[in-house]
């Protein structure tokens, strides 16, 4: 009579779903980000970006492509967590790629109180390596600003070669 109840127990256990891998709200920091964007330095249109979660939300894609059609693509993933840290200590890492094969590899390094965000790492172009750094940050009416900038003197001075306002496309 024991066996056919652990049996039934095993069952529904088995049966219940599993809890998400990337629900905690650390995975939530970029959504503002999350939407299809025609991207403006001024009033001058100078590209447009996806930005979608992906893999159950556990990273996101950014497919970007510029006025003249090229292309550059990025995965933001969090950092497990490892030898015990907290979960306060994960933080988001991003990947870039373009297409002439511009690289860029950041980690977010600030969390702001208006909800802005800050990347850092470097950037390879053509074999010059660069530090760069990208800030995000969410405006008031549903737009993001992006900054990137670079340092040719290892972060002492910076220099901002991207400064641009991201218009949502897309309905809510």
């Amino acid at each position: 009579m024991l066996a056919p109840l652990l049996v039934l127990t095993v069952a529904l256990a088995s049966a219940e779903t599993p809890p998400r891998a990337c629900g905690a709200p650390v995975y939530r920091q970029l959504d503002f980000w999350i939407g299809t964007w025609a991207v403006s330095v001024g009033s001058t249109v100078v590209g447009e970006d996806i930005v979608e979660k992906t893999l159950d939300g556990c990273a996101i894609l950014e497919h970007w492509t510029d006025a003249r059609g090229r292309r550059g693509e990025s995965l933001f993933y969090v950092e497990p967590a490892g030898g015990g840290e907290p979960a306060a200590a994960l933080r988001w890492k991003q990947v870039w790629v373009t297409g002439t094969g511009q690289v860029k590899e950041k980690t977010l390094v600030e969390r702001r109180p208006d909800g802005s965000v800050r990347f850092e790492g470097f950037a390879i172009t053509a074999g010059d390596r660069r530090a760069d750094r990208t800030t995000l940050t969410p405006l008031a009416d549903g737009r993001v600003r992006q900054v990137i900038e670079q340092s040719a003197d290892g972060g002492k001075t910076w220099t901002v070669g991207f400064d641009a306002v991201y218009e949502r496309k897309d309905a809510d």
